[in-house]
């Protein structure tokens, strides 16, 4: 009996452990915001990367974790990465959904995100002054769970009155799924163009 107590505490100890490490993976692994995050070298970026020291690339980190319906988090997508390059008016941004995000949101394998772009914005607004931009371009990966996408919008002049929100529709109730990746109160920030940035400006398509 003894030994058999002993065996089952052991198994239970392995479990726990096993248990707690795989949360704090889940957490680490949600939060790593690393993962196709380099620069897609579209005409706009080459053409700035290539004036060299006169080149200005923005940023500002992305505050809001998930994204929200009708101030709701919903959770279908995260974003990170957010580089401006004002001389062009380019933004690229990548975002992150789960697996599970296509089947509940009834996309059938499309993921038609665009970008909000906000004058003064006001809750009690009830005709604000919004401009829409579709995706231009896209890169997409693939890890474990999560579907990743790095985004381009073209046409989007950033002013000290203007929010940015990513979104990707979902139903006719809920309209989309909305996550700010720039507040008019951030200031924007030089961004240092990263190895993988530079390789991709110097050599890619």
């Amino acid at each position: 009996m003894k030994l058999a107590a002993k065996i089952i505490k052991y198994v239970l100890i392995v479990i726990l452990v096993c248990v707690i490490a795989f949360l704090l993976w889940r957490i680490w692994y949600f939060n790593h915001d690393t993962h196709l995050d380099a620069m897609i070298p579209t005409d706009a970026a080459k053409a700035e990367y290539a004036l060299g020291g006169d080149a200005v690339f923005l940023t500002n980190p992305v505050h809001d974790k998930v994204s929200s319906s009708d101030g709701a988090g919903d959770g279908y997508f995260a974003a990170y990465g957010f580089v401006y390059i004002p001389a062009k008016r380019e933004v690229q941004v990548t975002v992150r959904m789960n697996d599970s995000t296509l089947e509940k949101l009834g996309l059938d394998g499309e993921l038609p995100f665009f970008l909000k772009i906000y004058t003064n914005f006001s809750y009690d607004d009830p005709d604000p002054d919004v401009k829409i931009r579709e995706c231009v371009r896209y890169e997409e990966d693939h890890r474990l769970m999560y579907t990743y996408r790095r985004l381009v919008f073209e046409d989007v002049e950033i002013g000290p009155e203007n929010d940015l929100l990513v979104c990707l529709p979902t139903d006719a109730k809920s309209g989309a799924s909305e996550l700010v990746v720039h507040f008019r109160e951030q200031e924007l920030e030089a961004y240092s163009l990263t190895g993988a940035d530079k390789k991709a400006l110097e050599g890619g398509n």
